[in-house]
């Protein structure tokens, strides 16, 4: 018997590469559905269904390549309106040509304040031979100093995200806009959508078990690269998949995202500069309105405070388009008006001020700002 099952496709999209055991069950669906039917009207209908049921199990995603100034070929997937690389960085070199340093000793990586790569030991590894093998499945871990080095570390026509273009992948997945910024694990199964399906039972790149929830629903593939500590060790392998945000927390911290084998939620956190993460870089083209044109960003934009939580001062960092009258204001958590930071015209760009809390009882604070029919406000926490 001969049954033909046609599935969809649409110019500029591409099914995504089933894992594991999602091409068994795809299998095993098809076969339970076809199973004892004979050509007729009914079989037709049945075959147009088991086409319906397979197009909704292998989800359709605008996908493709980008290559970095080493010739090295980066999947793409679009998700939402970003476009994400889908494997972790593997560049030795910015993208002007200049090589980025590598091979410090312990000390040397705790102490530069430049931008630098490691490669997770292979000798550490079951199942991996070489450096070159362990490059091409986890990529290279980089400092938070090359991360934001203005050469560029992505290739060209890319950028490392910052933190609110991370938020709003998370958001995309199903975060609401409070989980997003959230310091922690946040959300249930938005991880899971970002984690490959792979684990010990498959070659490298793989998850320890459990992956738990892992789905790769998104088709982000988040691998776990492990880390290189600030201290120069090398740990956590198949367990963590950590990468860097640009966005800085203080002068010692920076935001970063990671996930991990055992959770299904997404994680935030703050990292020490000198740690050695993974790399994932977003196209120009499709990133937040929080990116820049000469330094003025092309809409109206808020920041988170930083620090967040603080203790007695925070800054506060606004954008404006253009030329703007505006009110930045704080409030208590009743709605009463604690100070007003700025009540004036401000010229086009990024402006910041610091707020001072230091008279103020611990608490939950929102400061709010207006600007013609932009209003904007965010949530801070002061702690003494």
């Amino acid at each position: 018997m001969f049954v033909l099952i046609l599935v969809p496709t649409f110019p500029g999209t591409r099914m995504i590469s089933a894992e594991g055991s999602e091409i068994r069950d795809i299998y095993n669906k098809a076969q339970s559905v076809t199973k004892g039917t004979v050509m007729s009207a009914n079989r037709i209908i049945l075959i147009l269904s088991t086409t319906l049921l397979l197009f909704n199990i292998i989800k359709t995603q605008e996908t493709g390549t980008v290559t970095d100034i080493d010739g090295n070929v980066y999947q793409t997937v679009k998700i939402g309106e970003q476009w994400w690389t889908a494997e972790n960085l593997r560049t030795t070199k910015y993208r002007n040509g200049d090589a980025i340093p590598t091979n410090l000793d312990n000390t040397q990586w705790e102490n530069t304040t430049s931008g630098a790569y490691a490669i997770y030991p292979h000798t550490e590894v079951d199942g991996i031979s070489s450096d070159e093998e362990m490059i091409d499945a986890y990529g290279k871990l980089y400092n938070w100093y090359a991360v934001i080095d203005s050469r560029g570390l992505c290739p060209e026509g890319w950028i490392v995200p910052d933190d609110d273009e991370w938020n709003r992948l998370g958001i995309y997945l199903g975060l609401s806009l409070e989980e997003a910024e959230k310091f922690g694990w946040r959300g249930n199964d938005e991880g899971g959508k970002m984690k490959s399906t792979r684990v010990e039972a498959d070659p490298h790149p793989r998850w320890n078990s459990p992956n738990t929830g892992a789905t790769n629903e998104s088709g982000f593939k988040g691998l776990p690269g492990g880390r290189r500590a600030a201290t120069g060790s090398f740990s956590l392998l198949e367990d963590f998949g950590e990468w860097w945000s640009t966005t800085e927390y203080d002068e010692r911290y920076s935001w970063y995202h990671l996930l991990t084998n055992d959770r299904s939620s997404a994680g935030r956190g703050i990292a020490l500069k000198p740690i050695g993460f993974s790399v994932r870089c977003i196209s120009k083209n499709a990133t937040s309105s929080h990116r820049t044109i000469n330094d003025v960003p092309v809409e109206f934009v808020l920041k988170q405070n930083y620090p967040n939580p603080f203790n007695s001062s925070t800054i506060i960092k606004y954008g404006l388009p253009e030329k703007s009258y505006i009110q930045l204001e704080v409030y208590d958590r009743l709605g009463r008006l604690v100070i007003r930071l700025a009540n004036e015209y401000k010229e086009a760009g990024y402006h910041e001020v610091t707020f001072d809390a230091s008279h103020l009882p611990s608490g939950v604070y929102i400061y709010r700002l207006q600007t013609g029919e932009y209003v904007e406000s965010r949530k801070m926490l002061y702690l003494k």
